[in-house]
């Protein structure tokens, strides 16, 4: 009998260990995707554009526009944002089990602050439309196997998705609540691209970070995680199946 229980809690431990670690990838794997999209200039999701727009004005207000740190700067935007959007839903909800909403915010934002010091030592991207249109294409299809490792551990998700939840329990419609929520994100990025561009550089609008690409991405990543997984479960439906 006391085997028995060892043995539940061993395979118990294990499974854990296993999802924590395909979690963990697949956080790297976000994170690294998001600064491919970002550094093609071609537009990103709403909440990375709101992201960006947000470490810009940081560096704008603090650092003399000194954009040399931009693409790191993003991660420390992501977790202050992040905790703001945890600390609203917390005074909505008075759901504790936020704090490892948190934790995963804390993660991603690290990871991405992680990969910006990288990509902050390259060289702007100069290239064709073409070319940075496949690199982008590449960065969603990243991103996509990223959310899918996190997606298929069922642990904690992040913010936007929380926020998603909110809205769904007045709309009783995932579909119209992911559409509110990416509204309202690509609302923010919006204002924070006119604070930033228009009225500190005093510059007309610019469309890198919020764009046509903007809404490409939303679609392709929504369609390639939903491809992941299809896939995921036919692999696994043939291991169960009887030899």
């Amino acid at each position: 009998m006391e085997n028995r229980k060892e043995n539940i809690k061993f395979k118990l431990d294990k499974t854990f260990i296993i999802k924590l670690i395909v979690y963990i990838i697949g956080l790297i794997i976000v994170g690294f995707g998001v600064q491919i999209i970002i550094y093609t200039n071609m537009g990103t999701a709403p909440i990375d554009a709101l992201n960006y727009y947000l470490a810009r004005i940081s560096l704008q207000l603090f650092k003399n526009g000194d954009f040399s740190t931009l693409k790191s700067t993003i991660g420390i935007a992501s977790l202050a944002f992040g905790t703001f959007t945890i600390i609203l839903l917390f005074i909505i909800t008075k759901n504790k089990a936020l704090v490892f909403t948190w934790l995963n915010i804390f993660l991603v934002s690290l990871i991405i602050a992680v990969w910006g010091i990288l990509f902050d030592t390259f060289n702007p991207l100069e290239s064709s439309y073409f070319v940075r249109a496949l690199i982008s294409f590449l960065g969603i299809v990243i991103v996509s196997f990223g959310v899918f490792l996190v997606i298929v551990t069922e642990y904690p998700a992040g913010p936007p998705e929380e926020i998603m939840r909110l809205i769904n329990t007045k709309t009783n419609n995932l579909f119209v609540a992911k559409l509110i929520a990416e509204t309202i994100y690509l609302i923010l990025a919006f204002i924070g691209m006119i604070i930033s561009v228009v009225i500190i550089d005093g510059d007309s609008l610019e469309f890198t970070q919020v764009g046509v690409f903007t809404v490409v991405t939303l679609v392709l990543t929504s369609t390639f995680v939903s491809l992941f997984d299809l896939i995921y479960r036919k692999i696994t439906k043939k291991k169960k199946e009887p030899a």
